[in-house]
């Protein structure tokens, strides 16, 4: 069976982004809620990895890839680049939405994720600054 023979996958239909309740520590839990639902495998696009595999065994590959920055900032930045994927969900080439698109739901995940759900913590604030590194 060649590509052509592949039917396209269906329209994607996304999450809402989360409403902040007003109490920093209920919105907190929901950001660890939707962090449950972190993709468990993905296709690898990185470094033409086309295979299969967990989010985990990318992320680490992406750290021992990244070369001296250290191994607390490569873990951090590898496991950050992949939290919008928790909400907006393994989007690929294949599904026919743009690069500006998928950058522009992951920056409305992330803002959500910050300013909605961690309430522009200290946390929140290093996770945005390091998920902005991480944009191609």
């Amino acid at each position: 069976m060649d590509e052509s023979e592949i039917a396209p996958p269906a329209k994607r239909v996304f999450l809402p982004l989360f409403v902040s309740t007003g109490g920093a520590a209920i919105d907190r839990l929901a950001f660890f809620h939707v962090l449950e639902r972190f993709k468990i495998t993905s296709i690898a696009w990185l470094y033409s990895l086309c295979t299969s595999d967990s989010t985990l065994d990318v992320s680490k590959r992406v750290a021992s890839i990244v070369d001296g920055f250290g191994m607390e900032w490569c873990v951090m930045m590898a496991v950050v680049h992949n939290i919008a994927v928790a909400q907006v969900g393994d989007i690929t080439p294949r599904e026919g939405i743009s690069k500006p698109e998928k950058q522009r739901l992951e920056a409305g995940v992330m803002r959500n994720f910050v300013h909605d759900m961690l309430h522009g913590s200290p946390a929140a604030l290093r996770i945005e600054a390091l998920w902005k590194v991480s944009l191609p």
